[in-house]
């Protein structure tokens, strides 16, 4: 019942989402934009509107492209860019655990072969543990500024795309 339940969520969300139904529902007038117009309307996380079809961010950057325009392709070539490292953040759990595994080695002790202990291990050890711990720091911060980047990059570039066309 469960599963039934899920696979029957899916497939109202798909179907809500699909170009199909969008275009049947509403064939001249769509979300308030007409069809007939060049316009580029954002409708929601990384889907946009345009002539009653709902694009993808891909389709939507191949539109923008499409334009010749240098300033909309400077803005859609920072917005790939942003758009390349704005997922680094699950980088951090990774990070995360790597960091605990060298800074308990570099508070254990660590022998070398005389039985005594290995002191350049140990603040290699150390070492590691540190760089790890500002990559794992590092990681969700430079997501979340790449995240805003690639936002306002797209917003802008279909700002000026609307404004021109």
């Amino acid at each position: 019942m469960r599963n039934a339940l899920f696979i029957f969520c899916i497939m109202i969300t798909c179907n809500l989402f699909s170009q199909d139904t969008a275009i049947t529902h509403h064939p001249n007038y769509l979300h308030g934009l007409k069809a007939d117009t060049n316009k580029i309307e954002i409708l929601f996380n990384n889907h946009y509107l345009y002539k009653a079809k709902v694009l993808n961010d891909g389709e939507m950057f191949a539109v923008l492209q499409k334009t010749e325009d240098p300033k909309i392709k400077q803005l859609v070539h920072q917005s790939l860019n942003a758009g390349l490292v704005k997922n680094v953040g699950g980088l951090a759990i990774p990070l995360a655990i790597v960091t605990i595994g060298y800074a308990e080695a570099s508070i254990s002790k660590v022998y070398n072969r005389n039985g005594t202990t290995d002191y350049k291990k140990k603040n290699l050890y150390q070492s590691m543990a540190m760089v790890c711990f500002v990559a794992t720091l590092a990681c969700p911060t430079i997501s979340i500024i790449m995240k805003r980047k690639y936002k306002k990059t797209t917003a802008e570039a279909i700002k000026l795309y609307n404004e021109k066309y």
